[in-house]
């Protein structure tokens, strides 16, 4: 009987989670062992979701001692969307994105890339916080995050 409790629980606790959050963003981790001399690298801030949006938020924040921003892109699956970026604070990107025909998005892509170029070896977290999606009447969409980092060389991730 516990052998069956067990993974059924674990079942019904994803399916009330996905309930909950219906849509997800996130951005990878990514190493690097051997970075070349001021070697550049896109991170993908990808989503994922049931609704449609037809609004976006989100700040990334990042170590600017590893990591330098060269540019931001709009991603293929919201290349309708205008998109707006911030880098006024240093080691901090606010991108906002909205759909001008209101007509929205589902399913799963890229938000934003992200090209950095890596100036020192060492580990940088990819915080993603503030994230807002809203759909079609400006409500908001219950959404997961998860942020990520780039390693680059043989660095430890820092201890908190």
């Amino acid at each position: 009987m516990k052998k069956f409790f067990s993974p059924f629980l674990a079942l019904i606790c994803l399916v009330f989670v996905q309930k909950i959050f219906p849509a997800s963003v996130d951005i990878p981790g990514i190493t690097i062992q051997n970075p070349a001399s001021q070697q550049t690298i896109d991170v993908n801030v990808n989503f994922s979701s049931e609704k449609k949006f037809a609004g976006y938020q989100f700040t990334v924040q990042y170590n600017q001692e590893i990591l330098k921003l060269l540019d931001v892109y709009k991603g293929s699956a919201v290349s309708s969307f205008t998109m707006m970026t911030n880098t006024g604070i240093p080691g901090t990107i606010k991108i906002a994105g909205f759909d001008p025909g209101l007509s929205g998005i589902s399913g799963s892509g890229i938000l934003a890339t992200l090209r950095f170029q890596i100036i020192s070896q060492g580990y940088s977290n990819l915080i993603l916080s503030s994230v807002k999606l809203s759909d079609t009447s400006g409500q908001s969409i219950p959404c997961s995050t998860s942020s990520g980092y780039i390693k680059a060389g043989e660095a430890q991730k820092p201890q908190p």
